[in-house]
This record gives structure tokens, C-alpha cells and sequence, in this order.
């Protein structure tokens, strides 16, 4: 049956001024059974995952088996583990830079001697090179990422305003070539990035795969979340056409198209999914 005809859950929402936490944990009730331990729950962070724990610590009467609590990084690990036959090892910040840096000498390699980027590459080979690199490289490392989770193909920016230090402007010159050969880098050392993982899995879900192993059989609740990259938007939609449910915190007027300002995204959200 086509998406078109078929009807998914509604959107939960919760008032400003009532308890969020409380209201998932109710959700969480409601949606099994009264058996929590079957309900999966995704929050952007962590930080929530303590709260909503303390009130099931507040009830504990009797023995129960509690839900599955993850963020969105956990999630997007949990849909690439069932999807793909290995998940790449995550590559830290000293590693991203490191590959950078290679990346940028093969990229000025094609350049004329004389070109920002041929000068900024030839300034690495100082004995502070790196050390000056490396504050670049993180920004670096960050902007292709963001990249990545938002399904975006960065391109060279050539013309880039006089108050950007030359640094950033030699690399900014040549983005669309240092992302490519970036990319290829981390997958010829079988790494990865949070932003790579969440485009391989927001990908890997607009093509209707089975759920993942370890949401079969449970009630998905996706909770908390204001403004999505498009990754996210992909596989949340997948997992939302597949029932799980999304609980927003916000203002309730977002469902007569009004609501305060800070809450646009819910709004848009809401009218992009036709939910």
C-alpha cells in the first residue's frame, strides 16, 4: 500500500507548561500495555534519559523491565548495524584532522605553486605547521560534517568576503575537492563521522528496508526533537511511516498554524509531513 493511503500515528503533543517527561513516560505506558521494557525511546541527548529514569525509580512498587533509552547517535548505529554487513570505526577529532591534512596536500598537488591553497599546503611542512592547522582543521572537519548530515554536496567557494582570514579562504576555495577526497580517505580506512553515519543511514531508509533487529516488535517513541537535519528527517519519517510515534514540546498552537515564533520548526515539521 502506498504512503499516500495509508495512516500514521499522530503527533503527541505537549504543552509548554506541562511535564514532558512525565508525558513520555505516560506514552511510553499507554502505547504498551503497561509494559514499558517494550517501548524504544530517542531523545536528541542524553541528558533526558536521566530524568525520565527517575521516574520510574519514583514508581517502583513492582519489578519491571525498563525502556530502551538511546539518542539519536545510538539510533543511527542501531539502523546501520541491522542494514549494513559492518559499521565503520568512528573517527576522532585528532584522526579527522590528521586525515585532512593528507587530504589537503593531495588537493594543493594539483594546484599552481603560487595559489592559497599551494601556500597554506607548503606551511604545513613547518616545524608549527600542524599546530597551526590543527584549530582549521577541527572547524574543518565540523563544516564537512554538518555537511554530511544534511545530505549536502559542499561546493568550492572562490569569492568569499574580505574579513575571512586567509586560512579559512584557501580552504573554502577548494571544499567540494578536500570533501570528496576526505570521504574516500575515511572509507579506504574503513572510518567514519557522526554526520557520514547519519547520511548513510538517512539514505540507507529512503529505500523502505526492513526495521532494524532491535526496534521489531516495539513501540518507537521520538521524543523531544526541534529542528532536524535532513538525515534525521529521513529516517525519522521512515521510522514514523513504520508507526513509531513523534512527542513534541511545544506551543499547542503550532496546530492552528499560529504558535510562538521559537516554535516554527514544529510547525514546519508538521506541515511537511502532512501529520
Amino acid at each position: 500500500m502506498s504512503s499516500r493511503n495509508r495512516s500514521f500515528s499522530p503527533f503527541q503533543i505537549v504543552p509548554w507548561d506541562d511535564d514532558f517527561m512525565l508525558r513520555v513516560h505516560d506514552l511510553a505506558r499507554d502505547m504498551t500495555n503497561g509494559r514499558p521494557g517494550k517501548a524504544v525511546i530517542v531523545f536528541p541527548l542524553n541528558r533526558p534519559r536521566r530524568y525520565l529514569l527517575d521516574i520510574y525509580r519514583r514508581e517502583a512498587d513492582r519489578p519491571m523491565l525498563l525502556p530502551h533509552i538511546m539518542n539519536a547517535g545510538q539510533l543511527v548505529q542501531t539502523c546501520l548495524e541491522s542494514w549494513t554487513r559492518s559499521v565503520p570505526r568512528m573517527a576522532g577529532t585528532l584522526d579527522q584532522v590528521a586525515v585532512l591534512k593528507e587530504c589537503l596536500l593531495a588537493v594543493s598537488g594539483q594546484e599552481p605553486a603560487d595559489s592559497p591553497l599551494a601556500r597554506l599546503a607548503g606551511s604545513l611542512e613547518d616545524e608549527d605547521g600542524m599546530a597551526r592547522f590543527y584549530p582549521w582543521g577541527v572547524r574543518l572537519a565540523h563544516l564537512l560534517d554538518e555537511c554530511a548530515g544534511h545530505l549536502v554536496e559542499a561546493e568550492d567557494l572562490l569569492h568569499v568576503d574580505d574579513m575571512v582570514a586567509p586560512y579559512a579562504a584557501a580552504l573554502l576555495g577548494s571544499l567540494s575537492r578536500i570533501q570528496e577526497r576526505y570521504r574516500s580517505a575515511l572509507r579506504s580506512r574503513n572510518m567514519s563521522t557522526p554526520g557520514l553515519d547519519a547520511q548513510h543511514a538517512g539514505q540507507l531508509a529512503g529505500a523502505s528496508p526492513d526495521l532494524p533487529l532491535k526496534l521489531q516488535g516495539k513501540s518507537v517513541i521520538i521524543a523531544g526533537f526541534v529542528r532536524l537535519t535532513r538525515a534525521e528527517d529521513r529516517l525519522f519519517r521512515y521510522l514514523w511511516e513504520n508507526g513509531a510515534r513523534v512527542c513534541l514540546h511545544t506551543d499547542p498552537a503550532i496546530l492552528s498554524g499560529t504558535g510562538h515564533w521559537s516554535c516554527g520548526e514544529h510547525r514546519e515539521w508538521l506541515a511537511r509531513w502532512k501529520a
